[in-house]
């Protein structure tokens, strides 16, 4: 996404150390599949970010790895 697509004091709360989804045309195998990162959330000014992580289940019984997030509301 383009850096200039929000305000100034919007901000990105991304995990980019977890691939979140995968192809699933076939069976999951590491560094075969398509994997890529798809979930951001684009934070207001009046929010904190207090957390965001990506699980790591190696899409275990999906095609998606879950995303935790905690935000504090100012």
């Amino acid at each position: 996404m383009p850096q200039d697509f929000t305000e100034e004091r919007f901000q990105w709360a991304v995990d980019s150390s977890v691939w979140t989804v995968r192809e699933n045309r076939t069976a999951y195998v590491k560094g075969t599949n398509f994997v890529t990162i798809t979930e951001e959330f684009l934070v207001s000014p009046n929010d904190e970010i207090l957390q965001v992580n990506r699980r790591n289940l190696q899409f275990t019984h999906s095609n998606y790895n879950p995303v935790n997030a905690v935000f504090q509301l100012q």
